[in-house]
């Protein structure tokens, strides 16, 4: 069974977390990794990280009801920030280093 978390944004608004799937894993590493290769890192960091992030929004983040997550304020994305990385330490520990090793290939090629 999928873990799930609710963060309550105040004012009777939350949000709710699920447990990512292998296969929801799988898409968000397989398009990090296509942007690491094809992009350059400035314009990943600036333009692309966005819509890389969209990907785990559907059924596994549900926003307050009537909004989405570009709805919510930059505190309250924090928020749920914190604990969406609190349920999936080892997808941020796996990314971080696709993201430190496409730096260190973008120094050697001037990138």
């Amino acid at each position: 069974m999928r873990v799930t978390k609710t963060v309550d944004l105040g004012a009777g608004r939350t949000v709710i977390l699920h447990e990512l799937r292998p296969k929801d894993v799988l898409k968000f590493l397989r398009s990090i990794s296509q942007d690491l290769k094809n992009t350059e890192m400035l314009t990943l960091l600036t333009e692309r990280l966005p819509q890389l992030l969209i990907l785990l929004e559907w059924e596994n983040i549900v926003p307050p009801a009537g909004e989405n997550l570009e709805d919510l304020s930059l505190s309250e994305c924090e928020q749920v920030w914190v604990v969406f990385r609190e349920m999936h330490p080892t997808l941020f520990l796996v990314a971080g280093e696709m993201v430190k090793t496409a730096l260190v290939a973008s120094f050697q090629t001037g990138k």
